[in-house]
């Protein structure tokens, strides 16, 4: 036993130090969903952005940003590890699939990190359609260019909604100033908005002129809508 003391002793020495320096983690992780199907997305990339601050902007930019990013394991799930930085003080986690939407809260723009627990999130993504619109001025000069207001209307399938999908509601008040034509384009989930109301209104000095239409989406596809004006 005499001999075997100083090797025990080391050895436990050793441990100690190992544990000293060990840097304590922060745990995320989180699973992605079908919206229909609700089973797991497998080989979805995940981009796990983390940051000092937001800026409240039209963008909603993260202040001191790191961006991770991995993909979904066989069971949907992600997990990601980081070195506790009190600095850092808000996440979000984005999902990324081909033909897929994220069906995520807009108003929610970050999550407050929390160290003393694991960081959790669950993500569900439907399969998308794509509703283009494109804008063509018919006025000869810049000056007699009118304003255009824009505004469609979807209403989710409240049979099955998702987690965090309410209406969706898009605003659009703006002077197109170029006569060449120009476009938007904007992601739905087609299970959730299958058709999209459109209204929008032509205003030229005091005339104003209102415009409605129904537009079908398409299922993974892009369907094409033009406003004259």
């Amino acid at each position: 036993m005499k001999k075997l003391y100083p090797l025990y002793l080391m050895g436990l020495l050793s441990l100690l130090s190992c544990k000293k320096d060990e840097v304590e983690k922060a745990t995320f992780e989180g699973v992605v969903l079908d919206y229909e199907s609700r089973m797991p997305l497998p080989n979805t990339k995940i981009i796990f952005t983390r940051g000092t601050g937001i800026l409240i902007d039209d963008k909603a930019k993260f202040e001191g940003a790191i961006a991770d990013s991995t993909v979904t394991d066989q069971s949907g799930r992600y997990k990601f590890t980081t070195p506790i930085d009190q600095k850092m003080v808000v996440y979000r986690v984005n999902a990324r699939k081909p033909g897929y939407q994220e069906s995520n809260d807009p108003i929610t723009l970050a999550s407050l990190i929390d160290y003393a627990k694991t960081n959790q999130d669950t993500i569900v993504l439907g399969k998308s359609a794509y509703l283009k619109l494109n804008f063509k001025s018919t006025a000869t000069n810049r000056s007699e260019e009118p304003f255009l207001q824009i505004e469609w209307n979807t209403k989710p399938d409240q049979s099955n909604p998702a987690p965090t999908s309410p209406t969706t509601l898009h605003i659009i008040n703006n002077r197109l100033y170029s006569l060449a034509d120009t476009a938007i384009t904007n992601a739905f989930i087609y299970a959730q908005h299958p058709q999209v109301r459109l209204r929008w209104s032509v205003v030229q000095d005091k005339d104003i002129r209102k415009y409605e239409e129904t537009v079908n989406l398409k299922l993974q596809d892009t369907t094409t809508f033009t406003i004259n004006f």
